[in-house]
């Protein structure tokens, strides 16, 4: 009997989780990655919370920042794009609307700026960007061909689509990601026929541009729209900005989009009324953007604030085409409800109306959120509103205060739940799910007092979603929240979160790791399991952040059918069984006080034996380079493994498989190990990454005793 132990360092392929669940790879849930730490060892986490700030990006100093952003927007680009789009809500009197964009990379978990348009409404008077829905749609139908700037379709139907002069247009696949030359659509003739032009120093050239036989090709349909709810009638409206494509979003020298005039279909921002003339009577100031159904016909919901404690939805179809009078058009309306009171106060959340799964509208008021459902929604209804889940903390406040000043929520899909912000940054934001007459479930971050308007070191700036007790903006976009701190300083900063990973919701998002099945040689019992933690978060001891905590399990049966229960292991480590096997799973806390994921870089066991491992099938014993005399053994490396060399482990056996020494790499404390790259003539100091068929590896014991006995040592991962 003796001590074995074992360490996985996620050095094995990667699956996707749960559709690709494989019991020999690392399988990675929703929003988990891998990826090589600062000393090249492998850790596995949800993505770190990432900043960006307007303000450095556009030369602003924050005692003249002029562009406090407070409303959000986003879109999918691809899978692994996310566009965010952000603005000021506030009133900019005669300038025009500033609209800037930037990228999230979710592979990389970066920001990049992309840059800003500048938006032209109508008289420019009390401007504002409430709900900023971007659409992004791809005509694809039919086949082209290309003769210098004329393009010539089959099968197509661009006019009757209300395909837009100023989108791009790609050829050769109906894929945006394979196009690598795109052209600005400078009119639509007819269903068959548009031209094209070079736009950019990026964009293609159209002179002597040929392309014949039926070629595909790919149309970017991209518009913004977003309520301006403030001024009088004659301000009030939709804002729908047509004719848009990636390039417009510059750094320096925003392209400016002018207002409309009595051409629809172009590069221009219309705006869209509910009555005839030049007067609104209504006030949107929330928006839901339904799928579209064709390219004429998408429905979108406005909220509207009539009074104090009441609201009215409108029903739009927004790719009706446009019947317009100096840039105004009422051809999109459809109809509005009546008033109905929904018991709270209305407030001025920039993103106060949201949709579920299911296609629910929720309208979020200072004390409540109530639910719509879109079946409810019809002309002149005054009873829309089914229920509403009414403040309520968890506890009940006796535990935490009540705020009464509920601003927004925002929907997180994959886990049907909801996560709502405070007007009053004092008190905690929530991630709950709908109940009505229920407490709202966790309380989530803090007020944290750290200045973060400077860099102090390197990655000090992290969430404080209620910082310096201001207000919270939000949105959501595949898997990713993103939060605003309104203000107009430079703490006015915008974060990315994964709430979605969080372990309280596991069974629901698939959001953990699950190592495949790890061999245990001849278990008679369990010890105990560690986990390799990175704790911290800045290495600065007088600025770090503690990391949140995380979860491990584990299983010894239906490990290959993915059916196995799973067992939580305590706190102290230890844990109890006899199979020849185990599988483990972590899972992460991100929806904590600071949303700052834990790093795990590796997972140690021990346990008790009773058998002879087998040898790793990488490695032939070396008979040249083993001097017994000197307790020295050595392999020679026959195949690669995938990444670097995993940690190995030797046990020396007696003639009577007495167990007379055991070590690994890791941790190593009775002997030393070393590579050689040159047949053995040098041998140096051991690196995982000297990973390369021919490499000799040696093992020299510092401790085993018994000398000149036959010996048999045993090399396993």
């Amino acid at each position: 009997m003796s001590t074995k132990y074992l360490t996985y360092d996620f050095d094995t392929d990667v699956v996707s989780y749960p559709l690709g669940y494989n019991s020999t790879k690392l399988n990675l849930g929703n929003l988990i990655t891998k990826k090589t730490g600062d000393t090249g060892n492998f850790f596995v986490s949800p993505p770190e919370p990432r900043f960006i700030r307007c303000y450095e990006i556009f030369s602003q100093t924050p005692y003249s920042y002029p562009y406090l952003i407070d409303t959000l927007g986003t879109l999918k680009y691809n899978d692994d794009t996310i566009w965010l789009f952000y603005a000021g809500a506030l009133s900019q009197g005669t300038i025009p609307k500033r609209i800037f964009l930037s990228e999230y990379k979710k592979s990389t978990n970066e920001f990049s700026e992309v840059g800003s348009i500048t938006v032209n409404y109508d008289t420019n008077a009390s401007h504002m960007a409430y709900s900023i829905l971007p659409s992004m749609e791809k005509h694809t139908g039919g086949t082209v061909t290309v003769s210098g700037g004329t393009v010539t379709g089959l099968g197509t139907n661009w006019l009757s689509d209300g395909v837009c002069a100023g989108n791009r247009i790609g050829f050769g696949s109906t894929n945006s990601s394979d196009i690598t030359s795109w052209y600005q659509i400078s009119s639509v003739s007819n269903n068959t026929g548009l031209t094209i032009s070079k736009e950019f120093n990026t964009d293609g050239s159209t002179n002597n541009l040929l392309i014949t036989g039926a070629t595909q090709y790919v149309i970017e349909d991209f518009r913004l729209i977003y309520m301006n709810y403030v001024g009088g009638g004659g301000n009030r409206g939709i804002s729908l900005v047509k004719g848009l494509r990636y390039e417009l979003f510059k750094i320096t020298s925003p392209t400016s989009i002018g207002f409309a005039t009595t051409v629809d279909n172009i590069r221009a921002c219309y705006r869209v009324l509910d009555v005839t003339g030049t007067t609104a009577t209504f006030s949107p100031i929330g928006g839901v953007l339904q799928d579209k159904t064709s390219f004429t016909a998408q429905t979108l919901y406005t909220l509207s604030y009539p009074g104090s404690t009441t609201i009215t939805l409108q029903n739009f179809n927004i790719r009706s085409p446009l019947t317009l009078t100096s840039g105004r058009s009422n051809s999109p309306f459809i109809f509005t409800t009546g008033s109905q009171n929904h018991g709270g106060t209305n407030t001025l959340g920039y993103i106060p109306m949201i949709t579920d799964y299911l296609n629910n509208l929720y309208v979020t008021h200072s004390t409540r959120i109530s639910r719509i459902p879109i079946s409810a929604v019809t002309a002149s209804s005054t009873s829309f509103i089914a229920d509403a889940m009414v403040e309520s903390p968890p506890g009940t406040s006796t535990t935490f205060p009540l705020s009464s000043q509920l601003l927004e929520s925002h929907y997180l899909r994959n886990i049907n739940r909801f996560y709502v912000t405070h007007n009053q940054g004092t008190i905690r934001n929530y991630i709950t799910s709908y109940s009505v007459g229920g407490q709202f479930t966790l309380p989530v971050h803090i007020n944290d007092q750290i200045q973060q308007g400077t860099y102090i070191i390197d990655k000090f700036d992290n969430l404080t979603t209620n910082f310096l007790s201001l207000p919270t903006t939000t949105t959501y976009c595949d898997g990713i929240s993103f939060l605003v701190r309104v203000t107009n300083t430079n703490n006015n900063v915008i974060y990315s979160l994964p709430l979605e990973a969080d372990k309280e919701f596991e069974s629901i998002s698939n959001s953990c790791v699950i190592t495949p099945e790890i061999e245990l040689f001849s278990a008679t019992s369990y010890n105990r399991v560690y986990l390799e933690l990175e704790n911290k978060f800045n290495t600065d001891e007088r600025f770090y952040y503690p990391r949140e905590e995380c979860d491990l399990y584990y299983r010894t049966s239906g490990i290959t059918s993915d059916t196995g229960a799973w067992v939580l292991v305590p706190q102290t480590g230890r844990i109890t069984g006899t199979s020849q096997s185990i599988q483990f799973k972590i899972t992460f806390r991100t929806a904590g006080t600071l949303s700052i994921p834990n790093r795990v870089k590796s997972i140690s066991m021990s346990y008790e034996s009773n058998g002879v491992p087998n040898p790793i099938t990488f490695y032939d014993p070396s008979i040249k380079n083993t001097v017994l005399s000197s307790k020295i053994f050595s392999w020679r490396q026959n195949s690669l493994f995938n990444t670097q060399i995993p940690n190995l482990n030797i046990d020396i056996y007696d003639s009577s498989n007495n167990l007379l020494l055991t070590d690994s790499i890791s941790g190593s404390t009775s002997g030393t190990w070393e590579y050689s790259s040159d047949d053995g003539t040098t041998w140096n100091s051991w690196a995982y990454s000297a990973n390369t068929v021919g490499n000799y590896i040696r093992y020299t014991a510092s401790l085993l005793s018994a000398p000149g006995l036959i010996v048999k040592p045993i090399l396993y991962i």
